[in-house]
Parts: structure tokens; sequence; C-alpha cells
């Protein structure tokens, strides 16, 4: 039964996949929480992913994280704006990446929104 939260610890399955399977744990959690419409589950699942992502937005999964979010939520969803956030406050040292460069190509021609949403927080920022 659902207790109103779940927990944070790496399953001993995936320990050896490194961070990558990890990190997409909780966009996972999120599509399925939407999907049953519990909301509770959604904010919970989008708060730790927003604490997850302060320590492996550095990690060559990242990008592949950020296609697995715009696949499965919707426009405007709040892990899509956590995903664009870690982007943006780390955009100097990610776009020298080369493996997210690569990745990041892809992804915006898959799933336009990713650039449109970053485009948009762009705009309401004092970077230009």
């Amino acid at each position: 039964m659902y207790t109103g939260n779940y927990t944070d610890e790496p399953s001993e399955c995936l320990e050896s996949e490194g961070d990558g399977l990890e990190l997409l744990k909780h966009p996972r959690v999120y599509a399925l929480a939407d999907m049953f419409r519990i909301e509770e589950l959604k904010n919970l699942s989008c708060k730790k992913f927003e604490l997850r992502l302060q320590q492996h937005w550095i990690t060559d999964a990242f990008p592949d994280c950020i296609r697995e979010v715009y696949l499965t939520s919707t426009e405007g969803s709040s892990i899509r704006k956590t995903v664009v956030d870690a982007v943006f406050s780390h955009r100097k040292v990610l776009v020298q990446k080369r493996p997210f460069q690569e990745v990041i190509r892809e992804v915006v021609r898959e799933i336009g929104d990713f650039a449109i949403d970053f485009v948009l927080k762009m705009t309401n920022s004092d970077v230009f």
C-alpha cells in the first residue's frame, strides 16, 4: 500500500548500473503518478528528482534523463521545469561536454518542446 513516500536508496539490482538508472527513477515515478492522478506523489517525485539533479546533472545520463522527462510528461509540468532549471543553472559547463552536445541535439530534434522551454527560461532571465 502506498504510504506517501518511497525510498531514495539505490536498488541493489541497479547499483552496478551507475547513476543513469537511479537518475531516471524519479521521472518514472512522476510519470506513473501523473497517469494515476496522484498529485502528492507527483510533487514528491519532482522534489526528489530536483535533489538528485543537484549531484548528478554532470553525469552522462542526464541528457537521456531529459529525453525521458519530455517523452513521459506533458507541457507545463513541474518535472519539465525542474529539468530546464537544471540545464539553465549549469549551461556553461554542460555545453562544453561533447556527449551532452550530441544527445541534446537529438533531444531537440525529437522533442522540440525542450528547446522552446529552454528559450522561454532564458527570455525570462537576465542572461541577455
